[in-house]
């Protein structure tokens, strides 16, 4: 069952090797290397967040530099976080169905406008036991720009 509450994010593109999510909040995302899970209704699809990018929604109105803090900037010009979006690519590691987890890619690729949480420490626990979902990370070397930055921070 998704409880909405603890979800942060968006499914907007999608395929069986990964997924692209936009964070709800341009300034709150996953860090680089964490464990994130999209919920359908037969199962849940595990990922690994490679990479993150933060900018305009809007082509027109890109963000340049003011020379002012954060909080200068939200005091005098709130309107321009308005139009920033962050977006995270997520390499799928595994998928639960039915209580088990299977280190493969799932039969079919999370549906776009499904929502990201973190699974549980619990969930984490069990996943992690094992380290079948490497040979998927290794798999994905060739998409990944920062392959072994990535496997040093999941060591961590």
């Amino acid at each position: 069952m998704i409880k909405k509450d603890k979800c942060f994010a968006e499914v907007i593109e999608s395929s069986f090797t990964g997924w692209l999510a936009q964070s709800w909040h341009w300034d709150r995302f996953p860090s680089f290397g964490s464990f994130v899970s999209v919920e359908g209704k037969v199962r849940t699809i595990f990922g690994i967040v490679h990479q993150i990018n933060t900018g305009s929604m809007d082509p027109i109105r890109y963000p340049f530099p003011y020379q002012k803090t954060e909080e200068e900037l939200l005091r005098e010009q709130p309107q321009i976080f308005e139009f920033l979006k962050t977006t995270f690519s997520c390499a799928t590691i595994g998928y639960q169905e039915k209580g088990t987890i299977t280190y493969l890619i799932a039969p079919e690729p999370p549906k776009i406008h499904s929502f990201i949480t973190y699974p549980d420490e619990q969930t984490c626990k069990k996943f992690f036991a094992n380290t079948r979902y490497l040979h998927l990370l290794f798999t994905h070397s060739a998409n990944i720009f920062n392959i072994d930055e990535l496997m040093l921070v999941l060591l961590k």
